[in-house]
């Protein structure tokens, strides 16, 4: 019963959507305006099936898509003004909400979700703020949002248990993006000194050992 329900549904979603293209087709230009919303509708409809059938944990991978997509069209309607990166953000934003959704609905089953998630979620914020930063100082905190991403994968709860492997590219790639900040900041400016100083004291401590 559950199938036949299914069948119909989404035949009457393809018959709507087709109905929307033939009119546009012939000329008139109702999608124009109408793009928000049939994207909105058709997320909502992924949406349903993620939270009704448990099974369906990919259905809000589209969903969110879609969403992102009617949210992304309307934002720039309403703030035809406003920087380019803020529509990237919102979409990217829930995309990245997508993949977090599937790993907390699916109990941990789908841990690698949380990869995708972290990284996605580490682009939206970086595009977010990338007016306001360099060039290397984006590549340092990429690469840290990354290893965060594996930490996360390393401390989260999996039915196969810790992920072990994950601390190594989480440390591996943290280094790497700690060095990359430290070479292009005013870090750089300051640890020198204070290394001196450590190692100053260190031979001092160390002479009154002896």
């Amino acid at each position: 019963m559950k199938h036949i329900e299914s069948r119909t549904f989404w035949g009457i979603v393809l018959i709507a959507a087709g109905v929307l293209f033939l009119l546009q087709s012939l000329g008139l230009p109702i999608l124009n305006n109408l793009w928000p919303l049939v994207l909105s509708v058709a997320g909502m409809v992924f949406l349903y099936r993620f939270l009704t059938e448990r099974h369906n944990w990919w259905a809000v991978i589209p969903g969110m898509a879609l969403l992102g997509l009617g949210a992304l069209i309307t934002f720039e309607r309403l703030f035809p003004k406003a920087p380019d990166n803020w529509g990237a953000v919102i979409f990217m934003g829930s995309l990245s909400l997508s993949f977090l959704a599937v790993y907390g609905r699916t109990a941990a089953r789908q841990w690698w979700a949380i990869i995708p998630a972290g990284v996605l979620g580490t682009i939206t914020l970086l595009i977010g703020f990338e007016p306001y930063m360099g060039d290397d100082v984006f590549a340092g905190l990429f690469l840290l949002g990354i290893a965060a991403t594996f930490a996360l994968v390393y401390f989260l709860p999996t039915p196969a248990g810790r992920m072990r492997w994950a601390a190594y590219p989480a440390a591996i790639v943290g280094g790497i993006g700690f060095l990359i900040l430290i070479s292009v900041t005013w870090l750089s400016r300051m640890l020198a000194p204070l290394a001196i100083i450590v190692f100053g004291v260190y031979l001092i401590l160390r002479r009154h050992e002896e």
